[in-house]
């Protein structure tokens, strides 16, 4: 039974964007992203041993919640230029690790990433998702858990009814009733977190909550009434596709001279240093002596 890691892409390298002020080359090209994700990536390795790592990338937003929901993640902000030149190289780099990439057009990296982590489970594979993007949560079971990549924590069903008060097949219920703000998804009036929570814990869905609508204070019945059409959609917004053809042919594996290189292109000599004790590489400086004691 293998054991993979699934990384949420854009979600980690914004991260490791702003988790690292200020980094960058002589040139000034900046690196503090290209760092912090191979540090994350490489904590992640150590912590988890997986048998096989793939990573997921956005470069579109969703073609059918788009048309769906045309203000769909419309208040989010431009990425920062100094990210988005950082991009290729970090994906470019991933591939040098050895690591996997999936990014399609007009699929959210979510939606691929879900896809995939449905397959594994069916296989009874152990999968581990890497995110700190609550929508994940649902597809938490007894094959998939989520690692929160700041602290490395570990979410089973368990934590995910603890951490939210449903369970993890209740998530997308719980986010369409409260919304999304990350993603431009409002909820319905007056409904906080708490009281969704405990409307699904006594009634199980939406549906079961409109099927005992006269159970609940006399105020909700024409707020709900007024919404039903609002929820519906932000089902459909939340809930994650899990049948996208996803290819799980092997990578290529680790490619030692290439990473090396590109941490030297980059300048990033903390990590050449870690790369050398971690593949057991002798340093130029130790390569010369050695060299000299043949002579």
């Amino acid at each position: 039974m293998n054991k993979w890691l699934l990384i949420d892409g854009s979600n980690l390298a914004f991260r490791s964007f702003y988790g690292i002020a200020k980094l960058s080359r002589k040139d000034g090209f900046a690196t503090n992203a290209i760092f912090g994700w191979i540090k994350t990536l490489w904590r992640l390795e150590d912590t988890f041993t997986p048998s096989k790592v793939i990573t997921f990338f956005d470069i579109s937003r969703s073609h059918f919640r788009q048309q769906l929901f045309p203000e769909y993640k419309a208040t989010r902000a431009a990425c920062p230029e100094d990210l988005v030149r950082q991009l290729p190289f970090i994906k470019e780099v991933t591939r040098y690790m050895g690591y996997g990439i999936k990014q399609e057009e007009g699929i959210e990296a979510d939606d691929l990433l879900a896809s995939t982590a449905n397959i594994l489970a069916k296989k009874k594979e152990n999968v581990f998702i890497v995110s700190s993007d609550k929508d994940l949560a649902q597809c938490v079971n007894s094959q998939v858990s989520l690692i929160l990549p700041g602290t490395c924590d570990t979410l089973t069903s368990y934590e995910v009814c603890e951490q939210f008060g449903v369970e993890p097949s209740q998530m997308v219920d719980l986010l369409s009733l409260t919304g999304d703000s990350s993603d431009n998804i409002p909820g319905l009036p007056g409904v906080g977190p708490k009281p969704a929570a405990k409307w699904l814990q006594q009634y199980g869905t939406i549906e079961g909550i409109f099927n005992s609508i006269e159970g609940l204070p006399q105020k909700w019945a024409p707020i709900l009434n007024e919404n039903r059409q609002l929820l519906e959609r932000n089902r459909a917004l939340i809930k994650l596709k899990e049948d996208c053809p996803i290819d799980l042919t092997q990578e290529d594996g680790l490619q030692i001279q290439e990473l090396m290189g590109f941490l030297e292109k980059m300048e990033l000599k903390s990590l050449i240093a870690s790369a050398q004790k971690r593949f057991s590489l002798l340093p130029d400086t130790q390569k010369d002596s050695q060299q000299m004691l043949l002579f």
